[in-house]
């Protein structure tokens, strides 16, 4: 499973950089999975994403707070 969500930072990293949409929609995230986004998010300051879309998906409250304190920064 870590080597999974290695992964998964890995690629978003690499889209962050290429283009200003992600759709990380019905992924089936979770709030632990926020964290990575919000990592790759703050890696990847100088680029200009628009638009992220993570609905669909079970986040919850908790990694809601994870990626708007990422917003945030």
């Amino acid at each position: 499973m870590l080597l999974l969500l290695f992964a998964f930072h890995s690629v978003l990293t690499l889209f962050l950089g290429c283009i200003p949409k992600i759709d990380l929609s019905q992924r089936g995230l979770v709030a632990s999975d926020a964290r990575l986004v919000k990592m790759a998010l703050l890696q990847n300051r100088q680029q200009h994403l628009t638009v992220l879309k993570l609905g669909y998906n079970n986040l919850g409250d908790a990694g809601a707070s994870i990626l708007a304190s990422a917003i945030n920064n």
